[in-house]
Parts: C-alpha cells; sequence; structure tokens
C-alpha cells in the first residue's frame, strides 16, 4: 500500500500499513476486487469482455500492475459529506488515479459505497466498498466532476478506474459524478 496523508479535526498524519488503514477507517484496505462468493466470482469470470474494454485493460495493463497512484490526500470535509479526496500535487489530465476496489456481490439495500457492475447479459452485481476498499470509496459527487469512470477489462474481469478528465490543481478535490439513478434510490439532492 502506498503511503496516504490524511487531515482529520486539525490533525495531519500519515497512513502507509493497510492495517493503519483499517485502524482509522475501519475498512480493510484491498487494491483488487474480491468476490462475495465463487457463484459471483464464476459468473464475473465466465462474463464475455467488449473488445473496448479488452483494448483499455492491455493500453493501462503496466500501470495496472504496479497500482500506483498520484500524490493524494484524504480529508475531512463536513458531518454532512464526510472525507473526500485531494490532489497533494497538481494531476494532469488522463492520469489514471485507482480503480474502485470492493466485494463484487448483489446489490445492498441502504449502502451508499456502491458502485454498479453490469455484465453483458444485463446482469446486475455491485462493487461493495463499504468494509473492504481503498481511497477511491471516498472520491464525493460533483456536477461538474474531474474525474471519469473507465472500464476495462483487466484479469479476467472489468474494473472501474477512476481517471482525470481534466487538470486538477493541487488541493483541488477529486470527484465524479455518481449519476442521476444514485441519487433517485437514494431519494435525495445531490449537495453539490
Amino acid at each position: 500500500m502506498e503511503s496516504l496523508d490524511i487531515q482529520f479535526s486539525n490533525k495531519n498524519f500519515t497512513i502507509s500499513t493497510k492495517k493503519e488503514f483499517y485502524s482509522f477507517f475501519n475498512v480493510h484496505y484491498q487494491t483488487t476486487l474480491t468476490y462475495k462468493n465463487e457463484k459471483v466470482r464464476n459468473a464475473i469470470l465466465q462474463n464475455e469482455p467488449d473488445l473496448e474494454s479488452c483494448f483499455r485493460g492491455m493500453l493501462y495493463q503496466n500501470l495496472l500492475y504496479q497500482m500506483c497512484h498520484p500524490p493524494i490526500s484524504i480529508g475531512w470535509i463536513s458531518k454532512e459529506i464526510g472525507f473526500g479526496v485531494f490532489a497533494k500535487k497538481p494531476i494532469e489530465k488522463g492520469q489514471i488515479i485507482g480503480m474502485y476496489t470492493g466485494v463484487v456481490q448483489k446489490v445492498e439495500v441502504g449502502n451508499p459505497y456502491q458502485l454498479a457492475y453490469q455484465l453483458l447479459d444485463d446482469t446486475i452485481y455491485v462493487i461493495n466498498a463499504k468494509k473492504r476498499g481503498n481511497f477511491t470509496r471516498f472520491v464525493n459527487h460533483s456536477y461538474t466532476p474531474n474525474l471519469e469512470i473507465e472500464k476495462v477489462h483487466f484479469e479476467g474481469a472489468f474494473q472501474y478506474l477512476f481517471i482525470s478528465s481534466c487538470a486538477i490543481e493541487e488541493g483541488g478535490e477529486l470527484t465524479i459524478n455518481y449519476g442521476k439513478e444514485y441519487w433517485e434510490k437514494k431519494n435525495q439532492t445531490p449537495r453539490r
């Protein structure tokens, strides 16, 4: 695990091990997807990838094996929003920020830390990052995001990468658009 700087309650510190990440956030840090059970794993691994996702997987393969992310920090924003992810140095457009990780499973009602994982046969699973994931679980919503999600086929399964869609200044918060459906399911209006 690469080290992450944390800002919370006017204190700054660095987390550099998975154990420290768990101790602070109560989340097991993982760099790859895991599966709820063997049935889900088999369904995912037997899914035929589309050509575009395969191409992107090959394009990013070396970077994905390195699992590096740009210098970022996790900082507390507010009680309503929670934590967010911030650039410690300028980030160029098109840079891989990280892979959204967690447990691939069926939808868990009421869990905000899920990303839809749709198979080509329209079966819907989610990547659940509530108790297992990495820093990408703290990327917040914005209607003017500076990240986009790119689906790639890597190591036999679809992976979701967060990639900068524009240059991001030092100190800028990293955001994605969660989408209209996310807010409709929560029956909420986004804060920003």
